[in-house]
């Protein structure tokens, strides 16, 4: 820990002066790990959340072979998952120009991906793709 601010060590981000940690027990690893009060993170890093996370039948097999491709590829997994409330901003630069940026974001939507940052998208952004497809309108 830091000597005038402590920061959360799965993020490395400052915490606010006067803060309530934690001891959580992540459900993909086991590991124990510190975590702010008021945070949603429940897993301690980005390959510890599991793909049962996603809201598709186990039996759908789909495409990742786009992944290899990504801009992302070799970045910080905690950039794509920001706690509650950060900038998704840098997440979205990066997703800029990549050459797999729509298989990547039509990847979350299909597995209805609820965490993180997917082709150049929030968790925000998706749900209202998805409303406005079950709608029938056309998304820009």
């Amino acid at each position: 820990m830091s000597n005038d601010r402590d920061r959360d060590e799965g993020t490395g981000r400052f915490l606010p002066t006067g803060h309530v940690t934690l001891t959580r027990v992540c459900p993909g690893c086991g590991r124990a790990f510190e975590a702010p009060h008021r945070t949603s993170r429940a897993y301690c890093s980005r390959e510890c959340i599991p793909h049962s996370t996603s809201h598709r039948p186990d039996d759908v097999d789909l495409d990742t072979s786009w992944m290899i491709q990504g801009k992302c590829l070799g970045t910080d997994p905690e950039l794509f998952f920001p706690e509650r409330g950060d900038s998704t901003v840098e997440a979205k630069a990066t997703c800029q120009g990549c050459p797999v940026q729509h298989p990547c974001l039509e990847y979350a939507l299909e597995a209805g991906e609820k965490f993180g940052v997917w082709g150049g998208k929030s968790e925000r952004e998706r749900r209202k793709i998805r409303r406005a497809r079950r709608e029938g309108k056309e998304v820009a």
